[in-house]
């Protein structure tokens, strides 16, 4: 689920530029790509379409933590805590 999230963060950025893509392909215990079958005019744009994902991830995050909290959800929190992780390691600069 956070992992969709995420994906569709990079998703939603690249269809406001224009930019096809491909489906996401996930890959079991490792995470999820989309890959952008244009490359973007700028390096703005391509740091923004990064930032998407974990943007709109740590948003998915933060509301798993809010439900958290209004319900005492042990697992709730726990997914949050998953999500904010897998957001916080995609925004290392590593290629």
């Amino acid at each position: 689920g956070q992992i969709f999230i995420h994906e569709t963060g990079h998703a939603i950025v690249m269809h406001h530029y224009g930019i096809p893509f491909s489906p996401a392909v996930y890959i079991p215990f490792v995470g999820a790509v989309i890959s952008m079958e244009k490359n973007p005019t700028s390096a703005y744009q391509s740091a923004i379409i990064a930032f998407g994902g974990p943007v709109v991830g740590g948003l998915g995050a933060f509301g798993l933590s809010t439900i958290g909290g209004v319900y005492d959800s042990q697992l709730c929190y726990a997914l949050a805590d998953f999500g904010f992780m897998i957001n916080l390691f995609n925004m290392l600069p590593i290629r």
